[in-house]
């Protein structure tokens, strides 16, 4: 249990949480994180559970493998979209990996920081693209909000 309350680094006030059970046990296998102001609705964290090397935990790797099968980012945004369409929201906003406080501007070539920002573009960066937002600015993706159909929950 104590991995689970380790995993996420929280960045955000609120959040939707992707969860997976394993027996009678609720995994927190991704999380959206999301602040709110008068008049926008913005994503800043979009992070799935980091495991440690571990070959014999069968639920680390149950979980990855769920992960892997799902476009979970694009999930999460989705029904983030679709959350703040019925709270009246017109506007969502996702912020760049740039504006991320993960993101390193480095020189050279550390190949752990060169991983973790290609994830945080992947996540972010990647993400709002295929979701439909377009470039407002230097640190955030920004896209109208539509009611449709496919919006109900």
């Amino acid at each position: 249990k104590n991995y689970k309350q380790l995993a996420y680094l929280y960045d955000a006030p609120f959040y939707f949480v992707l969860t997976f059970k394993i027996s009678d046990e609720l995994i927190g296998a991704a999380v959206l994180g999301f602040e709110i102001t008068s008049a926008s609705f913005k994503i800043i964290q979009i992070q799935g559970l980091g495991f440690v090397k571990n070959e014999s935990n069968s639920t680390d790797n149950q979980v990855k493998s769920m992960l892997q099968s799902l476009k979970w980012e694009r999930l999460l945004v989705s029904f983030a979209e679709n959350w703040a369409i019925k709270n009246g929201f017109r506007r969502a906003k996702i912020q760049k990996a740039k504006n991320n406080a993960w993101f390193v501007d480095m020189e050279g070539d550390d190949p752990y920081y060169v991983g973790r920002n290609d994830r945080l573009k992947m996540h972010y960066d990647v993400t709002a693209k295929r979701s439909g937002y377009k470039s407002l600015n230097k640190k955030w993706w920004g896209k109208k909000l539509t009611k449709s159909k496919s919006n109900d929950l």
